[in-house]
């Protein structure tokens, strides 16, 4: 399959997005911090940990996202199922802490992992270690040994979405290759995943297509509310189109 290369980004807009820290390189999630200094993370407010808000499951997928959602975008529908590893449609079954990295300025780069029981692989293929089901990454937030995140966590294990999806995914280890990573990173799981872009999940209702927090494009438009099955063909229709 001609994989098509997305329009070029900054790698901090790819995977955290310039809310998280300030714009530039880094290793994995995270951008470095002047030498000698380490990024210091916002604390979550004393009613954040005190009573932790269930996100809709809007907000739940919105965040699977890593980063900035219009960081990388493709111009049409063939263009994504193109530059991604594998198009799978299921429905998430859990969630795990973890992994976390660690870069040379103690900044701290905290996961998750969602696993996702599979209904179907529409393209590409899966490497996962339990079958039937893939792994994929949430980023929780940056911060050090002090600033874990777990009431970010704790928050989206109360917040599990049960509606179906079609994700377009990167898997870890060729993301990593991508982008010149370390391949002996947590972050380059061969076994783990991540969405694409913004553009990269479009989730079930009542049997229709509901569009991503923020679509970005035109292509998306078009399967606004159509039968969520057209969506899955359309898939499959570009696969064999560009096979």
């Amino acid at each position: 399959m001609t994989r098509l290369k997305p329009r070029p980004v900054n790698h901090l807009g790819l995977v955290i997005g310039l809310g998280l820290l300030a714009a530039g390189c880094g290793a994995g999630f995270s951008s470095p911090a002047p030498t000698g200094s380490a990024a210091t993370p916002p604390e979550p407010s004393a009613a954040a940990t005190a009573e932790i808000e269930p996100l809709s499951a809007a907000a739940f997928w919105a965040a699977m996202v890593p980063g900035d959602p219009e960081a990388i975008s493709y111009p049409t529908l063939d263009a994504i199922v193109s530059a991604s590893d594998a198009v799978v449609t299921g429905t998430a079954s859990s969630i795990a802490p973890g992994p976390t990295v660690e870069d040379p300025y103690h900044n701290i780069i905290y996961l998750a992992t969602v696993t996702f029981r599979l209904d179907d692989v529409v393209a590409g293929s899966v490497r996962s270690v339990e079958p039937g089901t893939i792994a994929v990454s949430l980023l929780l937030g940056v911060g050090d040994a002090a600033h874990d995140f777990d009431w970010r966590y704790e928050q989206f294990a109360s917040s599990l979405p049960s509606d179906r999806v079609v994700m377009f995914l990167s898997n870890n280890q060729e993301w990593a290759k991508q982008y010149d990573f370390p391949l002996d990173s947590p972050e380059a799981d061969p076994m783990h995943y991540r969405v694409v872009s913004g553009q990269g999940y479009f989730r079930e209702l009542d049997g229709r297509v509901v569009l991503p927090a923020q679509p970005i494009g035109e292509w998306p438009k078009a399967f606004d509310g159509l039968p969520f099955v057209e969506l899955v063909a359309a898939v499959r229709a570009s696969v064999a189109a560009n096979s």
